[in-house]
């Protein structure tokens, strides 16, 4: 007779079971723009921004090739510009008519991988306001137990001149 167990063995740790992801992330300026136009709802007009739309380009590397992928979250954050307001920011593979509000994603770092470059689309909402120019964060974060430790750059601070 024998005896079996539900146990399927050792498992690789969450993250891939890899090495260690490195990510680099660089802070970038964007254009507010002047796109929109003004609409008047009841009888007060307001401007309604087209959103200019930026890629920000983040990079992954692993010392071997990933033997599973990983996927990697990520958060805008406010600092003086506003989520909704002055910024926005959308998934990677934005299927959803909504996508401009998102302020959480996901970057996939690909098995097979050593080397790879991602973008996170993110979105500045003209108007026609003369201000000073704002900033928002960008935080990338490894998937559980990795953590973003050198050499990685895991925020980026966004800022977005105003051209008025």
């Amino acid at each position: 007779s024998f005896t079996t167990t539900d146990d399927p063995g050792p498992q690789p740790p969450p993250g891939g079971g890899d090495t260690a992801i490195t990510i680099s992330i660089a802070d970038q300026s964007v254009t507010e723009g002047n796109r929109g136009r003004l609409i008047t709802t009841g009888y007060t007009p307001r401007w309604l921004p087209y959103p200019t739309g930026y890629r920000l380009p983040v990079r992954l590397s692993s010392a071997t090739p990933r033997a599973r992928a990983a996927r990697l979250t990520y958060r805008l954050s406010d600092g003086t510009a506003t989520s909704g307001d002055d910024y926005a920011g959308a998934s990677i593979t934005p299927d959803h008519p909504e996508a401009a509000d998102f302020t959480n994603g996901y970057l996939l770092f690909l098995a097979g991988s050593t080397s790879q470059t991602v973008n996170i689309n993110i979105y500045a909402m003209g108007d026609l306001d003369d201000e000073p120019d704002e900033t928002f964060t960008v935080t990338v974060s490894p998937p559980a137990p990795l953590t973003c430790g050198l050499p990685s750059r895991c925020t980026a601070t966004i800022t977005i001149v105003d051209d008025d």
